[in-house]
């Protein structure tokens, strides 16, 4: 297989390197990035989105002795770097940014970006052509939070899925308006009735939406559901 790695044989200069790659529809690998978030520590993309025009956006943790911020990037159709941008969302507290959406085009376009911290779910809105943040919202859950996706509100806002670890984990589902303040009547904490507690794996808490709500997938113990509002 091509080799990703390494940028012409660079060695990393401390922790890991965050990794995009692009694949061609016949396998062949178009290009290939990685990316030092300049603090030492272990750095990763774990979201990535189309940006419409070709290239892509990307988020992840940029870690900082063990107290990562979130880290957003832009990449061309042919791999050349457009903007890398850090920014703290829990000040300084530690946050682990999961999943990213676009919503809408042209100079109305919003990249969204959803981290989780300790026992908060924290969302921001960013400018996709550089990624400027325009907002930022958060929701406090019952235990630690793992965000699992993020789906794009057709009316400008954002729908977040994430897991909620405790005694009986549950899934919580987030509605964030335009400004990325929490709408009214959200969050939605949904307890499947697992016969030991229901488990929402992060892979399997996923949101999608249209513009009569939101329908959301994920597994309880035992059992497989979905639910819709």
């Amino acid at each position: 297989p091509p080799r990703v790695g390494g940028a012409g044989g660079r060695e990393s200069p401390g922790g890991a390197d965050a990794l995009l790659a692009a694949i061609g529809p016949g396998g062949t690998l178009l290009w290939a990035r990685t990316a030092d978030f300049g603090a030492g520590g272990d750095d990763a993309f774990y979201a990535v989105v189309p940006d419409g025009a070709g290239g892509v956006l990307a988020a992840g943790p940029a870690d900082r002795g063990g107290n990562p911020l979130t880290h957003v990037a832009a990449y061309g159709p042919d791999g050349a770097l457009r903007f890398s941008r850090t920014l703290s969302l829990a000040g300084g507290a530690g946050e682990f940014p999961r999943a990213a959406a676009l919503a809408g085009s042209g100079v109305a376009a919003t990249l969204w970006v959803a981290a989780d911290s300790g026992n908060q779910l924290r969302l921001v809105a960013l400018d996709p052509v550089d990624g400027s943040p325009r907002a930022n919202g958060s929701i406090a859950a019952a235990g630690p939070v793992t965000v699992g996706s993020l789906a794009p509100d057709p009316n400008g806002g954002a729908y977040v899925g994430a897991s909620v670890a405790g005694a009986t984990a549950d899934l919580l589902v987030a509605r964030f308006d335009a400004a990325a303040s929490p709408a009214a009547g959200w969050p939605v904490a949904l307890d499947a009735g697992g016969d030991e507690g229901d488990r929402w794996p992060v892979a399997g808490a996923r949101v999608g939406a249209d513009s009569g709500g939101v329908t959301v997938s994920g597994s309880a113990e035992l059992t497989a559901c979905g639910v819709t509002r």
